[in-house]
């Protein structure tokens, strides 16, 4: 089983991204939808999906 997706960041970089690294999308928020990334701070917070691009389907999150 997958626990996480691939998520690169395409925003400005920031404190919690570098432009254009990989993170990992470890869950997704269907009520909000939004997206937990594990960030440079290596804990995960919810951020909007608008930020990644995303190699794989939300469907395999838990």
């Amino acid at each position: 089983m997958i626990n996480y997706i691939e998520a690169k960041y395409i925003g400005p970089t920031c404190l919690a991204f570098d432009y254009g690294k990989t993170y990992k999308a470890v869950g997704y928020d269907s009520i909000l939808k939004w997206v937990s990334i594990v960030d440079e701070s290596n804990e995960n917070y919810l951020y909007s999906p608008d930020l990644f691009e995303f190699s794989g389907s939300f469907e395999l999150l838990p």
